[in-house]
């Protein structure tokens, strides 16, 4: 399941790169996107129905970390959208505006892209760990959970930890 829903979100993902990378030219309506995003949170719904309980205990912390990642993923999408939306109303006072466009000027368009690009690659650091039959937990999360702990402890040394 989580292979399946890895392609969709590449595609989608796939579809928002190539729709925005012609967006500096012509602005964009909220609804030439809404589709992705739309079918980016139906796959996520879909993941979400997932009963974990049902699944092999080998799959299940793999789907919770799926999940997670997907939900982010979905966030940063849709935050940078809010942003460009903002920025877009901001300059709703020029003339040309259009309400409901987003309108990408060059830097727009490449934060964009690249914030694409990271979300696609983390889908598909997921897809590669999950056919190599991989743990999503242990491949993206566990590094980062020791370095927070040793920057944690590092903190609590510098300003009194227990015992002191």
């Amino acid at each position: 399941m989580i292979k399946n829903s890895t392609k969709l979100a590449v595609y989608d993902i796939d579809l928002l790169i190539y729709k925005v990378s012609y967006a500096k030219n012509v602005p964009l309506s909220k609804e030439q996107l809404a589709y992705q995003t739309d079918s980016l949170n139906q796959n996520l719904s879909i993941i979400k129905d997932v009963q974990i309980t049902n699944l092999p205990k080998s799959e299940s912390m793999n789907y919770q970390v799926y999940r997670a990642d997907l939900s982010n993923v979905i966030y940063r999408i849709n935050s940078s959208l809010n942003q460009i939306e903002d920025i877009s109303k901001k300059n709703s006072k020029f003339k040309g505006y259009i309400d409901g466009q987003l309108y990408f000027n060059s830097e727009i368009q490449e934060t964009f892209l690249r914030e694409l690009v990271l979300t696609r690659n983390v889908i598909l650091e997921d897809e590669h760990t999950v056919k190599k039959g991989g743990d999503l937990y242990e491949h993206g999360y566990e590094k980062q959970r020791k370095a927070l702990e040793k920057e944690d402890k590092n903190i609590i040394d510098e300003y009194g930890g227990p015992g002191d």
